[in-house]
């Protein structure tokens, strides 16, 4: 089941409880704030003080669009973004696909979130090149990374 955030603010670090208790992600710590700008690269946050989207660096937090502020992940679950690479995780603030980082597993599409699990297991995804895993969240075949195994349908190791 999935948790919401529960966040505390303690001695400039933000501590949340988020995720996913079968993927044993159960907290994020995340580090430093800084401003979204237009080459992050990463999860979109907003409107730039001249127009325009901005975005945070991959594998950060947007702590909201309306301030296009981010947050770096030191662990935990990170924000799904549209230039990522692996399994597919929801629609981005604006529309449009999100997806992990390969190696990677989404907490759920409705959360856009994902999270390396520590066990070494993974979502499958159309890019990873190896063995067919069934099909993805929205149709078409994914497949696992080449020389891992399909455990089931959609994850694999």
């Amino acid at each position: 089941m999935y948790t919401k955030y529960i966040s505390l603010l303690l001695g400039g670090f933000v501590f949340a409880s988020c995720g996913d208790s079968s993927t044993g992600s159960s907290q994020t710590t995340y580090g430093e704030t800084y401003d979204a700008y237009a080459a992050a690269g990463g999860p979109m946050c907003g409107d730039g003080p001249s127009g325009g989207s901005v975005y945070c660096k991959p594998g950060d937090h947007c702590i909201g669009q309306d301030t296009a502020k981010c947050q770096t992940v030191v662990s935990g679950p990170y924000d799904a973004y549209p230039e990522a690479g692996g399994p597919m995780c929801g629609d981005g603030p604006h529309g449009g696909s999100v997806s992990c980082e390969p190696g990677d597993s989404c907490l759920g599409q409705d959360a856009a979130s994902c999270t390396s699990n520590a066990d070494g297991t993974y979502d499958a995804y159309p890019e990873a090149g190896g063995p067919m895993c069934g099909d993805g969240p929205y149709g078409g075949s994914v497949y696992c990374e080449p020389g891992d195994s399909c455990l089931t349908e959609g994850h694999c190791k």
